[in-house]
């Protein structure tokens, strides 16, 4: 597997630019160029902090038959109205609900300080309602 290939099409299904990555990861805008020229490989700990602000684990950015976000659901947004559209493989109740599909989806866009948000707010509404 090319490393920096797969991190680019993550980058790219996330319409990310090398910066953003950067922000997101902590990592300096210099290392990140580093291993795009191959210049570097980047290290275990260095592809955890990558995969973390993607939302992947280690061994999803591996898996070789791994899907895409887009290849995974073909899930689709629209922006302007904020519907999501699901083709019917997606709603398959053997796999996620339509609402899972949705959240997860857009869990991977988010920023970690929004995703920080977010699992903050579902903490809270959970203990409001006693679950926890």
């Amino acid at each position: 597997m090319n490393v920096n290939k797969r991190i680019e099409m993550l980058m790219e299904e996330r319409k990310w630019t090398i910066y953003r990555l950067a922000k997101e990861t902590g990592l300096s805008q210099s290392t990140l160029a580093h291993i795009f020229r191959n210049d570097s490989v980047p290290t275990i700990a260095t592809l955890e902090i990558i995969c973390k602000s993607f939302g992947i684990s280690l061994s999803q950015f591996f898996a070789e038959d791994y899907p895409t976000r887009t290849e995974e659901k073909n899930v689709s947004y629209n922006a302007v109205t904020g519907s999501v559209s699901f083709p019917e493989a997606a709603t398959d109740s053997r796999y996620l609900s339509k609402e899972q599909v949705k959240l997860i989806s857009g869990w991977s866009l988010l920023s970690n300080q929004q995703k920080e948000l977010v699992g903050v707010m579902i903490e809270t509404m959970l203990s409001q309602n006693g679950y926890r």
